[in-house]
């Protein structure tokens, strides 16, 4: 693939092959990986709307979202703890499952492998799924694609090879689907059991109680932001002010949620969850 192609190009190339394109910021955020606009669950973006976005600020970075996608995200060393590249080659049964495909190096010289998810099935995003590798493929998730730079480094993403998109290996998304990390393929309980009381007559369970068992039984990759928009509308229809509910989300998602949703994604579960119930 060519590199002298704007990013406004790149975006309409993208755009082009079907695949749903998002506008990021380039020079603030998480290393210039924060979304413009609002992406969850909207249409993609046609070409019009993508040449109004980067014909106002050309040096947007370019997101995808992972609809019909998921990549294989290779974290390393110095910019991350993890080399993702050594964890996986110390699991050679998943060697013969990253089937040869697109890749690109980011702006911390990792390494993504793009896939189709196989017909008719969904793919866990999953943070850590072993040592330095992420996992990226809810349907409202997203990737940074080349030519995006990283803010942080000041380097560009660049693609690796020419090859054509993949469909995943299907032994890998059960993999995925089934762990939440590799090397625990259970969900780890704490090392004690909280005593569990005879409710007598006069200590019923309430709508109260039954909420806040919802929450300390919290939520794992894949059903938290499904779930965090639920429990912000038991919120909301009890009567609790936005602010209370904001407030909430953010503690609930550091206590209960594994791993953690990053604070603007909480943000942005909120923002929406008002604009749906008002």
């Amino acid at each position: 693939m060519t590199t002298d192609k704007s990013k406004l190009e790149w975006a309409l190339y993208y755009q082009a092959n079907y695949f749903s394109v998002i506008p990021l910021w380039a020079n603030h955020g998480r290393a210039g990986k924060e979304p413009l606009i609002s992406h969850k669950g909207q249409d993609p973006l046609t070409a019009e709307q993508i040449k109004h976005y980067w014909g106002q600020n050309p040096d947007l970075n370019i997101g995808i979202k992972t609809t019909n996608l998921f990549t294989v995200d290779f974290d390393v060393p110095p910019h991350h703890e993890a080399d993702g590249l050594k964890s996986w080659a110390e699991h050679a049964e998943l060697g013969p499952l990253l089937l040869p495909t697109l890749s690109f190096t980011t702006g911390t010289g990792g390494k993504q492998y793009v896939y189709f998810k196989p017909s008719k099935r969904q793919v866990k995003s999953r943070t850590n799924w072993l040592p330095g590798v992420d996992i990226r493929g809810d349907d409202n998730h997203y990737f940074m694609a080349p030519p995006s730079v990283n803010f942080e480094t000041g380097r560009k993403y660049t693609w690796d090879n020419q090859n054509a998109i993949v469909t995943g290996s299907v032994d890998l998304v059960n993999l995925i689907n089934t762990r939440q990390h590799y090397d625990q393929p259970q969900r780890q309980h704490p090392p004690f059991s909280a005593p569990s009381p005879t409710l007598g007559q006069g200590n019923r369970k309430r709508w109260t109680g039954a909420l806040l068992d919802e929450i300390v039984a919290g939520a794992v990759a894949g059903e938290r932001n499904a779930w965090l928009t639920h429990i912000a509308g038991k919120l909301y229809r009890v009567g609790a002010d936005p602010e209370t509910i904001y407030s909430l989300l953010h503690t609930i998602n550091q206590a209960y949620v594994q791993p953690q949703l990053p604070e603007y994604e909480v943000s942005n579960i909120f923002n929406s969850a008002m604009k749906n119930f008002n």
